[in-house]
């Protein structure tokens, strides 16, 4: 299974992509699974975590209402400031080679691989908010887009692009009611985000896409359309896997 989830600041992109995981584990049998989701500015690494329980008790807490975003949780407030605070030039280099790491072959070595906003956010965010990416300036983000995606062709043909979205009236309340940390978009931007998120979801080559829209969904909601809409797309491999976690399960195994 892999994947490339997208999507809006308060879209639901983080819940879903959560949901997604546990379901993975259960159906998949994807212990290990963890999701690449740190591709915004400051929040451009794992979380810390001694142990895959510890990894989980973050978004049970998180989920719970106990605790931070795990997508927030790696950095000391310290750390992200020094990033903040860094050029645009500089911030540009490091992205550009955070994503480019993150197309080497050994990502897809493991039939799994989830990631959460990739250049998408760049080709977003950067122009409008970092400073950097513009079309005509060096990098432009609309051309590293296109490079990226012809390498994940090359290394996940099986890459299915799920975009989450919400409308604008949605997106605002969420802002309102929670704001993120450091966050990215003001209530004024909402409608251009969105509208940027539609047309990179359009402009994509990846062709195996569907769009999950939360305006009114439950989570588990959007879980019962994420399955729904995967059943075309599971690779060969992926429902042998499934067959196989299903059996041993009958069989009374710790799967």
């Amino acid at each position: 299974m892999r994947l490339l989830i997208v999507g809006c600041e308060y879209s639901g992109t983080t819940t879903f992509t959560w949901q997604v995981m546990t379901w993975a584990k259960k159906h998949l049998g994807a212990p290990d699974l963890g999701p690449h989701d740190h591709f915004k500015w400051p929040h451009i690494a794992h979380p810390k975590a001694s142990s895959t329980e510890a990894h989980d008790k973050y978004l049970h807490d998180w989920e719970a209402g106990r605790g931070p975003d795990p997508t927030t949780h790696a950095l000391t407030l310290e750390e992200k400031m020094q990033l903040l605070d860094l050029p645009p030039t500089i911030q540009e280099m490091f992205m550009r080679y955070l994503i480019q790491y993150h197309l080497q072959d050994a990502f897809y070595s493991d039939p799994d691989m989830v990631m959460v906003g990739m250049h998408f956010d760049e080709a977003i965010y950067a122009p409008l908010f970092y400073g950097y990416g513009a079309v005509g300036q060096y990098a432009a983000r609309n051309h590293e887009s296109r490079i990226v995606e012809q390498r994940l062709y090359d290394v996940a043909p099986d890459l299915v692009l799920i975009q989450v979205k919400a409308t604008p009236e949605t997106i605002a309340k969420r802002l309102k009611a929670k704001p993120h940390p450091h966050g990215i978009i003001k209530e004024k931007d909402i409608e251009l985000v969105l509208k940027r998120f539609q047309q990179e979801y359009e402009d994509s080559s990846i062709y195996r896409r569907f769009t999950i829209d939360t305006t009114r969904a439950s989570p588990a909601e959007c879980l019962e359309q994420f399955v729904e809409n995967m059943k075309p797309l599971w690779t060969e491999s992926d429902r042998m896997r499934m067959m196989a976690h299903r059996e041993l399960a009958k069989q009374g195994y710790g799967v």
